[in-house]
């Protein structure tokens, strides 16, 4: 089973639980294993490295998604959570895309940020820990927050579009497909546990068939002892 294979299905089940709340959200989780991050963190290129990991921050205007108006939501590049969409993206004019709000009250974190002498409040993705960018206090309505981020630690998917726990960009088409591989997997699983019942039936079986043929020896070699020992008596009192 490859590496993906594996966070797969451990993610799987986990967000089953969390996907009441908004259907493209993922686990959030502060103890993520240091192995899991280092998987993630091995796929990212250097420069994506610098700003989710060290805090860095990519040239304004030079982001591929600043000037991107289609439709769709924006997710961590690091681990894939969902962070914001496009219904909330605004032309800020100050060179990085802008989100006056997160998709939902789990997506982000934020601290206080006092480097390079300023006081500012940095926004984190609340699943990884990877820096994102800032949030300031002039953007517009309804909320007048504007989320200053970098498009190089976001990972965008149209609509109809949407990122498996991997990353990858799946179609409607190909989420059915995915759904329906699923579904065939666990009839399968039930498959094969229906038919691990009946084995586990057949050696019970078995077992209760193997203590009555050994009872039925330890009482036939109780019995030829007891013979034995009338022969004995027998030719005693012959002598």
């Amino acid at each position: 089973m490859s590496k993906n294979s594996i966070l797969y299905s451990v993610f799987q089940k986990i967000n089953q639980n969390l996907q009441q709340f908004d259907p493209k959200f993922e686990i959030q989780n502060d103890d993520f294993s240091t192995q899991i991050l280092n998987n993630w963190l091995s796929n990212l290129d250097t420069e994506t490295y610098q700003i989710a990991r060290q805090s860095q921050t990519e040239k304004p205007f030079s982001g591929e998604y600043c000037g991107l108006l289609e439709s769709g939501d924006y997710y961590c590049k690091v681990c894939n959570q969902h962070l914001f969409d496009s219904e909330s993206k605004f032309e800020s004019k100050s060179g990085w895309p802008s989100y006056y709000r997160s998709a939902n009250e789990f997506s982000v974190k934020t601290k206080s940020d006092k480097a390079y002498g300023m006081e500012r409040i940095e926004v984190i993705c609340s699943r990884c820990g990877s820096h994102l960018g800032h949030v300031f206090d002039d953007g517009p309505k309804p909320t007048g927050q504007r989320f200053c981020m970098n498009s190089k630690v976001l990972k965008f998917a149209k609509s109809g579009e949407k990122l498996d726990l991997l990353g990858e960009i799946l179609s409607k088409d190909e989420r059915e497909n995915l759904a329906n591989t699923k579904i065939e997997n666990h009839a399968e699983i039930q498959n094969m546990d229906s038919k691990l019942e009946k084995n586990t039936a057949n050696i019970v079986n078995l077992n209760d068939s193997i203590n009555t043929i050994l009872n039925n020896l330890n009482q036939n070699i109780i019995n030829l002892e007891s013979a034995k020992k009338q022969i004995e008596n027998l030719e005693n009192s012959l002598n």
